[in-house]
C-alpha cells in the first residue's frame, strides 16, 4: 500500500513539471529561441553617408586697395567678406570651408580650388612649375593668425577649419566672431583668384578632399558667379608689327642703387622669384618688389627681333587699343613703383625683317551651371579671340554651332559664355567651343562679346570646318571639347531580377568624385 501510493506521488511530480515546461515553450518562445540559437553576426550599417555639397561666392577685394589689417607690401592678401545677395551667402550659423580657386591655363585642369592642405588631388600641380603656389596663412581683421601659413595638413588632421555666418554677417570661428577675413598667399606668376564657401558636407577631411577632386568646384555652385581678382601685373611682350604676344621671351627687373646705377633686383617679396623671367603663352610677365624705388625693364630678345630703351619701338597704331602703358616709348625708361601698388609696362619687340610673326592659340577654362544655364569662362592667349559655342547631339553625335551666342574674347584674351538649356537643340548637349584668332592690326571688335557679321561667321565656319580632318590644334584656331554636364537625363530603375523598382532614389556621381552631384527626391 505505501510503496503504491509512493508511486502514485512521483508520477504526479513528473506531470507537473511536465505541464510546466509546456507551458513555458509556449508563451515564451522568442526568449527560449534566443537562448538556444547561435548568435547572428549582425550586417554592419552603411558606412558612406550621401551628400550634396554646396558652393557660394565670398567677396573677396584686393588688400592694396581697400583697407585691411594686414600690411600692405605683401602681395596676394585678399580680404574675405560676404556676398550681398542672400542667395550668394552661407545660411547663417551653418559650418563651411573656405576655398582658393585659381584660374589655371591646363585645359584639362581648369579651375583649382584649395584649402592650402598637401594631401588634395591636385597639390602638386598647384605648388610646381609655373605656379609654385604657397598657402601663407588665413587672418582676422584684428590680426589674429587663424589658419598658419604652411601646409594646413597638420590643422586637418585634428579638425577641419570650420567657419559659420551669423545673424550680424560676422565670420565665426573658433568662438570668436570677425568682420572680416583676410587670406594671403602666393604664386610665382599672374594668376586669377577667387574664393568660395564649401557646405553641406560632413565637416571632415576626407570629405573636404573628395569634394575638392572635381575639375571645377563649381558643378556644386548653382546659381553663382564669383568674381575673380589679380594682384600681378599685367606686364605683355608683343610683336610691334603683328601685335601678338610672344611666348618665352626673358624678362628682367632692374632697381636704382643709392649711386644711381641700375642693377638686377636680388631680393624680391616673393623669395622663389627668378630674375630674368619668361613670359607665358599670353606674353605675360610678372615680379614682386618692395616699391618705393625706380625700376627699368631689360628684354633679351629672342632670335629675329631687336629692343632698345634708348631708340624706343613705336608699334601699330592699334597696339594702343590691346595694349597698356606701352614701354617705354609711352612711359619712360624708368618705373616708379609706389610701395604696394600695381605697375603695368607692355613691351613690344621689333622684327628684324619687318614682317611680324604668328604664334599658336592656347586656352583654358571653366564651366559653371547656374541653375538652367551654363557659364563658360574662357581663357584665350591672344586678344580679341573668336569665341563660337556648339551642342552635341546625344544620339548622332552631329554638332550644332550655336551662332546666336558667338563673341569675342576680351583685350586681355579672357571671354565668357552664358548658355541656357533652352537654347540648347532638342536632344543636344553642350559640346565645346571654337575659337581663332583675329588680325590684330584689322578692325578691332568695339567691345567683348561683340557679335560677327553672317560674313564673318560663314568664313569662320568654313576654317574650322577645314581644320577638323587635320591635326589637334592649329596655330591660328582651337576646337575644345568640354566636358559634358547633361542638362537632362531619364530613365527607368530596375531590381537586380529585372522588375520596376517604383519611387527609386537615384544618385549621379561625377567622375572622380565620391559625393553625389545630384539626386532624386
Amino acid at each position: 500500500m505505501i510503496c503504491i501510493v509512493k508511486e502514485h506521488t512521483i508520477s504526479m511530480k513528473h506531470l507537473f513539471l511536465t505541464t510546466l515546461f509546456f507551458l513555458f515553450f509556449v508563451f515564451f518562445p522568442p526568449f527560449l529561441f534566443a537562448q538556444t540559437q547561435p548568435t547572428a553576426t549582425p550586417v554592419p550599417a552603411s558606412t558612406t553617408t550621401e551628400y550634396v555639397p554646396k558652393v557660394v561666392c565670398l567677396k573677396s577685394d584686393r588688400c592694396d586697395k581697400v583697407s585691411c589689417t594686414r600690411t600692405q607690401s605683401l602681395p596676394h592678401t585678399a580680404k574675405i567678406t560676404f556676398e550681398k545677395e542672400e542667395s550668394k551667402r552661407p545660411p547663417v550659423n551653418t559650418d563651411f570651408v573656405i576655398m582658393e580657386c585659381l584660374k589655371t591655363d591646363n585645359p584639362e585642369k581648369g579651375e583649382i580650388c584649395t584649402v592650402g592642405d598637401s594631401s588634395e588631388q591636385y597639390w602638386s600641380y598647384l605648388t610646381g612649375d609655373p605656379y609654385k603656389y604657397a598657402f601663407q596663412g588665413l587672418f582676422s581683421n584684428t590680426g589674429t593668425v587663424l589658419i598658419p601659413a604652411g601646409d594646413t595638413n597638420s590643422v586637418f588632421k585634428t579638425n577641419v577649419p570650420r567657419f559659420q555666418r551669423n545673424a550680424q554677417d560676422k565670420f565665426l570661428f573658433g568662438g570668436a566672431s570677425y568682420d572680416w577675413l583676410e587670406w594671403q598667399s602666393y604664386t610665382a606668376k599672374g594668376v586669377d583668384r577667387r574664393f568660395k564657401a564649401l557646405f553641406k558636407i560632413p565637416m571632415t577631411k576626407q570629405a573636404v578632399l573628395d569634394a575638392l577632386k572635381q575639375k571645377t568646384i563649381d558643378e556644386y555652385a548653382v546659381g553663382q558667379d564669383c568674381v575673380w581678382i589679380n594682384w600681378d601685373p599685367d606686364g605683355r611682350v608683343f610683336d610691334s608689327i603683328s601685335l601678338e604676344p610672344i611666348p618665352d621671351v626673358s624678362v628682367q627687373i632692374l632697381e636704382k642703387k643709392p649711386d644711381g646705377s641700375f642693377a638686377p633686383v636680388v631680393n624680391f617679396l616673393d623669395p622663389l622669384a627668378r630674375n630674368p623671367s619668361l613670359t607665358d603663352s599670353s606674353g605675360k610677365f610678372s615680379f614682386f618688389v618692395e616699391g618705393d624705388n625706380d625700376y627699368r625693364l631689360v628684354i633679351n630678345p629672342p632670335e629675329g627681333y631687336e629692343f632698345s630703351l634708348t631708340e624706343p619701338i613705336k608699334p601699330h597704331v592699334n597696339a594702343t587699343k590691346i595694349y597698356r602703358n606701352i614701354y617705354p616709348i609711352n612711359t619712360g625708361v624708368n618705373i616708379y613703383e609706389a610701395k604696394g601698388k600695381k605697375e603695368t609696362r607692355d613691351i613690344p619687340l621689333r622684327p628684324k625683317l619687318g614682317v611680324g610673326k604668328e604664334y599658336p592659340l592656347t586656352s583654358g577654362y571653366t564651366v559653371e551651371r547656374l541653375g538652367k544655364s551654363y557659364m563658360i569662362n574662357l581663357s584665350y592667349s591672344h586678344p580679341f579671340t573668336k569665341i563660337v559655342p556648339f551642342s552635341v547631339n546625344r544620339t548622332t553625335g552631329k554638332e550644332t554651332m550655336l551662332t546666336a551666342l558667338s563673341s569675342n574674347a576680351n583685350a586681355s584674351g579672357s571671354g565668357k559664355v552664358s548658355l541656357r538649356f533652352s537654347q540648347l537643340p532638342q536632344g543636344d548637349d553642350l559640346g565645346g567651343v571654337y575659337a581663332e584668332k583675329i588680325i590684330l592690326t584689322g578692325d578691332l571688335p568695339i567691345a567683348q562679346s561683340t557679335s560677327w557679321s553672317v560674313r564673318s561667321l560663314k568664313a569662320f565656319f568654313s576654317k574650322i570646318i577645314n581644320n577638323l580632318h587635320v591635326s589637334a590644334q592649329s596655330t591660328k584656331s582651337l576646337r575644345m571639347i568640354i566636358d559634358p554636364i547633361p542638362s537632362y537625363l531619364e530613365g527607368v530603375a530596375y531590381d537586380s531580377g529585372g522588375k520596376l523598382i517604383p519611387n527609386a532614389k537615384v544618385t549621379i556621381y561625377m567622375t572622380n568624385l565620391s559625393v553625389p552631384y545630384y539626386e532624386t527626391t
